[in-house]
C-alpha cells in the first residue's frame, strides 16, 4: 500500500513547520517525509534533517484520488540545528501565550 500524502502529518510538527519556513515558496502539493536527527544516539543530535517532495495524485489504479506519486526531480532537503529549533519552539510558546491572555 502507498501513503497518502493528502495529510501532511509533519507540516502539523514544530519542526515540519520551521522547516517549510526555511524551504520558503513551495507548490502546495508538497509534502514532508522524512524526518531525522543526526548524528546518533538521540541525546548528542546536532541537527534535524527533513525532506519533501511534490506529490500528484494517480489518474487510475488503487491509489487513484490519493496524494500518492511522488513528482520526479522535486525533492528538497533543509537542515534545523538543534539551537534554531529549540529558538522556534521558544517563541511558539511565548507566542501561544499571548495569544490566550488577550
Amino acid at each position: 500500500m502507498t501513503a497518502d500524502m493528502r495529510n501532511a502529518i509533519y507540516h502539523q510538527m514544530d519542526f515540519g513547520q520551521l522547516a517549510l519556513q526555511k524551504l520558503g515558496q513551495l507548490d502546495p502539493n508538497f509534502r514532508l517525509y522524512l524526518a531525522g536527527i543526526k548524528p546518533e544516539p538521540p541525546k548528542e543530535w546536532t541537527h534535524m534533517e527533513v525532506v519533501g517532495a511534490v506529490f500528484r495524485e494517480p489518474k487510475s489504479g488503487p491509489n487513484k484520488g490519493t496524494l500518492s506519486m511522488m513528482v520526479p526531480g522535486t525533492r528538497k532537503s533543509v537542515k534545523l540545528s538543534r539551537s534554531e529549533l529549540t529558538e522556534y519552539r521558544a517563541n511558539q510558546k511565548a507566542d501561544s501565550q499571548t495569544n490566550e491572555s488577550k
